[in-house]
């Protein structure tokens, strides 16, 4: 009996590890694996629900010498919990890194290789991650048709969750410090306005500029396909129209995957093999008794009429 109860002991234990597994650890990758990514709006999403990322984490790595402003950063944290349903947006100083100074002319492929060798948060867990790079020097346009031009770009969105910020082209289109603050400010929301699918990117916007696609058609707008310094100041938050996009956008529905059903499954599993385990130990292995069939009932009722035919 004192070895049945250690056996079962042991068993319940590792019942309980397999039940930790499947709820915890399987159930952290079924979050991250939740929901089929088949469009922009999806990402998006990432970034403007709390499901399932309640939480953002902004990675910010930098060519030395052109660092980002932090005021600027802190903007961009605010205009993010006031367009978002985040719970919490912070800045990961851990995960961010000074970059070599190096070549001033970038194309989109340079960028990523960049990001490649220095970016170390993706999305985990209940964390979102939004990775920003600052880079000197100009981006080169080599897009289909076209020879390689050398643009006026003071920002990129180059990836569902990656923005390229060209702190030269801000420093050298201001007129001053105060001005720069306000430019670097307003790129970084123009761009992350990319990220969160403005404008019109899966969805169709009336505020779209036909002329300038995934931009707004008005000038005062934050999303306007150029900067409006006209002021002195540009934008420094989205216009109505792009509000109301967003709010568009987060009426999207993602398709969940089967991945949800993952953790249930193995935990299922985890309870049939415990209980089939224990019963065995408690059994001894051996099975019960099957009754006869029909076709040999009579002569079951044969033997029983006399119990000593056959000794």
């Amino acid at each position: 009996m004192g070895k049945k109860v250690v056996l079962i002991s042991v068993v319940l234990v590792m019942a309980l590890a397999g039940a930790y597994f499947s709820v915890f650890v399987a159930g952290e990758w079924a979050n991250e694996h939740r929901y089929v990514y088949s469009s922009h709006l999806d990402y998006a999403l990432d970034y403007l629900s709390d499901e399932p990322y309640d939480e953002l984490a902004i990675e910010v790595d930098w060519v030395r010498g052109y660092p980002p402003s932090d005021s600027a950063l802190h903007f961009l944290i605010q205009k993010i919990y006031a367009n978002t349903d985040k719970h919490t947006v912070f800045i990961d100083r851990n995960a961010s890194d000074e970059i070599p100074l190096r070549t001033a002319i970038y194309d989109t492929e340079s960028i990523r290789s960049l990001e490649g060798e220095y970016r170390d948060l993706y999305k985990h867990g209940n964390t979102a991650v939004l990775y920003i790079i600052y880079l000197n020097g100009l981006f080169r346009d080599t897009g289909a048709g076209l020879e390689a031009t050398h643009t006026d770009v003071a920002g990129l969105e180059y990836g569902f969750s990656s923005i390229a910020i060209f702190k030269q082209e801000i420093i050298d289109y201001s007129d001053n410090a105060y001005q720069q603050e306000y430019m670097e400010r307003s790129v970084l929301l123009h761009e992350f306005g990319h990220t969160i699918c403005l404008v019109g990117i899966g969805y169709d916007s009336p505020q779209e500029d036909p002329e300038h696609p995934h931009h707004s058609i008005h000038a005062y707008a934050v999303m306007y396909y150029a900067i409006n310094a006209s002021a002195g100041i540009p934008p420094q938050d989205f216009c109505e129209d792009s509000k109301k996009d967003i709010e568009t956008i987060k009426a999207h529905k993602r398709e969940e995957s089967m991945a949800v059903y993952v953790p249930w499954l193995l935990l299922l599993a985890d309870i049939l093999a415990a209980f089939s385990i224990i019963s065995v130990i408690i059994t001894g292995g051996k099975k019960p008794p099957v009754p006869p069939t029909a076709e040999y009932q009579h002569h079951y009722e044969d033997i029983t009429e006399d119990d000593n035919r056959y000794f």
